[in-house]
């Protein structure tokens, strides 16, 4: 954990420069509806994110906060992830591109017991005109004990 917060500290110092001197950098938000493995049982994902940086070529800072509800059980668990990424443009008009993501990630569940783990992720994004998108997601989640992977689909704004 203290090898993450240094890692985290670092690129952090590194990229927020790059952020600054960026005249591309803009806050984004989004939407997403998935399927995640938590433990021994499958579950309902919906996330709400928001993120800071290019959306063509360039770095990007990314928060997310969601819930889990386990199917057949109907005990929720709340997430939170803090990320620091880079977005890559995959066509000309840049209008079509590749997050590549990683950082902390929070869970709790009843309000009762929680933990912290890491976790990193890959999401494609298309904008089919200036404002709107759709995206496509793949996170992993590392806590002790379990791993939590997911998969969702989702609506992003710009």
């Amino acid at each position: 954990m203290k090898f993450l917060a240094a890692s985290l500290i670092v690129l952090t110092t590194m990229i927020t420069s790059a952020l600054a001197q960026s005249p591309e950098s803009n806050i984004s938000f989004g939407v997403n509806l998935g399927l995640a493995r938590f433990a021994d049982t499958s579950a309902l994902e919906i996330t709400l994110g928001l993120w800071y940086g290019s959306h063509r070529t360039g770095p990007l800072f990314e928060g997310a906060f969601g819930a889990d509800w386990a199917i057949g059980h109907g005990t929720p668990y709340d997430m939170g992830d803090a990320d620091l990424g880079y977005a890559i443009g995959l066509d000309a008009s840049e209008q079509t591109h590749v997050l590549i993501r990683a950082g902390a990630s929070l869970w709790g569940k009843n309000d009762r017991t929680g933990g912290i783990g890491e976790n990193g992720a890959i999401e494609l994004n298309h904008f089919a005109n200036l404002h709107r998108g759709w995206s496509l997601t793949v996170t992993w989640r590392r806590f002790s004990g379990f791993s939590a992977p997911s998969v969702a689909a989702g609506l992003v704004f710009r």
